[in-house]
């Protein structure tokens, strides 16, 4: 947080020397005095600001939905391939339909049923073992 905050505000001064240091309007009735020139520079640095900062801020969300959404594709696979590996009497329970419950439950419910496979038997009984 503290680090934004930091780069912002250096975003605003360069925005702002920027605008100040471009080339003066032309027309002398906007800029008159050296204030109102630095003014209208403070103010078109701001302006700037608020539009380029929502952009930032949308571009650093995306990023991070798609390194989570990256992460569960990762971890759904990696529990369908522990759910085709391990045995019917590995999952811990007598049924011996276990194994087909488990993989529809991950194959159907996707990013959901690979998580609760995860704590559930993954986690419980460590990983499977190829035979």
């Amino acid at each position: 947080m503290k680090r934004t905050v930091m780069s912002s505000v250096s975003l605003l001064f360069l925005m702002n020397s920027l605008v100040q240091a471009a080339p003066a309007v032309a027309d002398s009735n906007l800029a008159t005095s050296a204030g109102s020139g630095s003014l209208v520079g403070g103010v078109a640095g701001f302006t700037l600001l608020l539009t380029i900062l929502p952009m930032v801020i949308m571009g650093l969300f995306y990023l991070i939905a798609m390194l989570a959404s990256s992460a569960l594709i990762v971890i759904w696979i990696l529990m369908l391939i522990d759910v085709i590996q391990r045995d019917e009497k590995d999952f811990g329970s007598e049924s011996k339909d276990q194994k087909i419950i488990w993989l529809l439950v991950i194959l159907l419910t996707s990013y959901i049923g690979s998580v609760i496979y995860f704590f559930m038997v993954y986690r419980k009984f460590g990983r499977a073992i190829k035979k």
